[in-house]
C-alpha cells in the first residue's frame, strides 16, 4: 500500500469516526438535556463522580394487624308510610294538597261532599228531641192538675153511685107492696149497676195516675232515645270520615286524585310517608350484625353528606336469598337544619373490622410493581464500608388505604425504606440515607447539586 492510499484510508476513517460521534451528539445530547435517558445512566455517572443520591427513608415499623373498613349499603326509607283513603264513596271536592308539601298530624288533606248526611243529621236530631220530651214525661208522671181532676171525677160518680143504690133499695120496697111495676125496678138496678162500675173505673184511673208511669213505658221511652243518638253518632262519624285528616307529621309522596272525582271506598287519594322519623334497612352478615348493640351510634354516608344514625333493632330472621342479617338504624335530627336525604337513597355504614396479620404500613408511593403478582420496595443496607446501597425486596400487598398499603414480606422490623419515589433508585445504588423527617429540605438541595455535577461531567467528558 502506498504513502497516498495509507493518507487516504485513515481520512476516511477519521472522518467516519468524526459523523458517528456527532450523530451520538446529536441522539444523546438532547435526551441527555431532556431527562429521556434511563435513569441509571445518571446513575452511572453519579457513581462515576464518587457522590452517594441522598434520599428520604423512613424506619419500617412491624405491626401485629391491621383495620379493614368494609362498607355495606342499604336504602334510606321512612319509619312510617301509608296511601291514605275515604272509608265511603263519594265525590272529591277538595284536595289540599299536592306533592311533596310538608303536613301535621291532624291536617285535613281532602274532603268529600257531606250535604246529604248533614241534611239526614238535621232530620235525626229534630227526632231526638221529640223522644227526649217523651222520655221527660214519662219520667215526671202526671201533673197535679190532672190528678185532682180524677179524684173530683171519682167523688162525683160515688155521688151517682149513692143516688141509684138510693132509688134501687127504695123501687125494691115497693115492689114487694105492689106499687111498682117489675120493669121499673130493672132499670133502677141496672142504673145503680152502670153507677157503681163507673165509679170503680174512675178509682182505677186515679189509682193509676197516683202510681205514676209504668216502668215499661219508661223502658220504652228510654230505648227510643238511645236508639236516636245512635243514629245521630253514626252520621257524625260518617262526615268526619268524609274528612281525609293526616294520622302524623310528615310529606306527601303522591297525589292521586282530583276534585270533582268520583272515588270508591278504599281508593288511595293521597300517599304519605313519616319523614320526621328516617330510618336505613342495612343487610349484613349475621357475623358483623352480632357486633351492633341495640342503641349504639354510628355514622351513615348518604349522597355525600355524613348522618348520625342509631342501630334501632336487628330482626331475628335471616333472608333465605342473600343469607343476610337485617339491621334497622334511625337517622337521628340534624341540629344544624340539614336537608333530610330522599327517600329510597343508598346510605352506606362502614364498620372498621381487625384483621390479625403481621406486616408493615408503607406509603403507596414507595411501591412498584413487580413479578408474579407481588410488589417491590426498595430499602438501604449497609456494607462494610459505611456506605448505603439499594436493596429491592417483593412484598405481599395484603390492605391498601388512600395513601398507604399493608404489606409482608422479607423485613426485619427497623429497616429502612425509601419512601422519596422508587423511580430515582436502582438496586446496587449508592445512597445517602436521610430522615423522613429533617431530610426533605437537604436532599432536594443534594438532588439539585447532584444534577449539576452530572451536566457538569457531561460537559467535560470527551466526545
Amino acid at each position: 500500500m502506498t504513502l497516498r492510499q495509507l493518507m487516504t484510508s485513515r481520512v476516511a476513517i477519521g472522518g467516519s469516526l468524526a459523523a458517528l460521534a456527532l450523530s451520538a451528539l446529536l441522539i444523546f445530547g438532547p435526551a441527555r438535556a431532556f431527562g429521556l435517558l434511563p435513569q441509571g445512566s445518571a446513575v452511572t455517572r453519579d457513581q462515576a463522580g464518587n457522590r452517594p443520591l441522598a434520599v428520604l427513608v423512613r424506619p419500617m415499623r412491624r405491626e401485629v394487624g391491621y383495620t379493614r373498613h368494609q362498607a355495606y349499603t342499604g336504602t334510606v326509607r321512612a319509619a312510617r308510610t301509608g296511601l291514605l283513603a275515604f272509608e265511603a264513596p263519594g265525590k272529591l271536592i277538595e284536595v289540599l294538597v299536592d306533592d311533596g308539601d310538608r303536613i301535621e298530624a291532624g291536617d285535613v288533606l281532602a274532603r268529600q261532599d257531606d250535604r246529604k248526611l248533614r241534611a239526614r243529621r238535621d232530620e235525626i236530631e229534630a227526632r231526638l228531641k221529640e223522644a227526649q220530651a217523651a222520655f221527660a214525661e214519662a219520667q215526671n208522671g202526671p201533673r197535679l192538675q190532672t190528678v185532682e181532676a180524677a179524684r173530683a171525677r171519682v167523688a162525683e160518680l160515688q155521688a151517682q153511685e149513692a143516688l141509684a143504690e138510693i132509688e134501687f133499695r127504695r123501687d125494691s120496697e115497693l115492689r114487694q107492696t105492689g106499687s111498682v111495676p117489675q120493669q121499673s125496678l130493672d132499670r133502677t138496678r141496672f142504673s145503680y149497676e152502670a153507677a157503681r162500675a163507673r165509679r170503680m173505673q174512675a178509682e182505677q184511673e186515679l189509682s193509676e195516675l197516683d202510681a205514676g208511669t209504668r216502668p215499661e213505658r219508661l223502658d220504652a221511652a228510654a230505648a227510643a232515645v238511645a236508639q236516636l243518638e245512635a243514629s245521630l253518632e253514626d252520621l257524625d262519624l260518617r262526615i268526619e270520615d268524609c274528612r281525609l285528616v293526616a294520622p302524623y307529621a310528615g310529606r306527601v309522596v303522591r297525589r292521586m286524585a282530583d276534585e270533582g272525582a268520583i272515588v270508591a271506598a278504599d281508593v288511595p287519594v293521597l300517599e304519605i310517608a313519616e319523614t320526621d322519623r328516617l330510618e336505613v334497612r342495612l343487610g349484613l352478615p349475621p357475623e358483623i350484625a352480632t357486633e351492633l348493640v341495640d342503641g349504639s351510634d354510628c355514622r351513615l354516608t348518604i349522597a355525600g353528606r355524613d348522618y348520625a344514625a342509631r342501630v334501632l333493632q336487628r330482626l331475628p330472621r335471616l333472608d333465605p336469598q342473600t343469607r343476610t342479617q337485617t339491621v334497622l338504624l334511625t337517622l337521628h335530627p340534624d341540629p344544624n337544619g340539614a336537608v333530610e336525604p330522599p327517600l329510597s337513597e343508598l346510605a352506606r355504614l362502614t364498620i372498621e373490622l381487625p384483621v390479625a396479620r403481621e406486616g408493615f404500613w408503607v406509603p403507596l408511593s414507595a411501591m412498584t410493581r413487580g413479578p408474579r403478582g407481588l410488589w417491590s420496595l426498595f430499602v438501604t443496607e449497609g456494607t462494610e464500608g459505611g456506605e448505603h446501597r439499594v436493596v429491592r425486596v417483593e412484598v405481599e400487598l395484603l390492605h391498601a388505604d388512600d395513601d398507604r398499603a399493608f404489606v409482608r414480606g422479607p423485613i426485619d422490623d427497623g429497616t429502612s425504606l425509601i419512601v422519596d419515589g422508587p423511580h430515582r433508585v436502582v438496586p446496587g445504588q449508592r445512597i445517602e440515607p436521610l430522615a423522613e423527617a429533617t431530610g426533605a429540605a437537604e436532599s432536594a438541595t443534594s438532588a439539585a447539586a447532584g444534577a449539576g455535577s452530572i451536566a457538569k461531567d457531561d460537559r467535560m467528558s470527551p466526545r
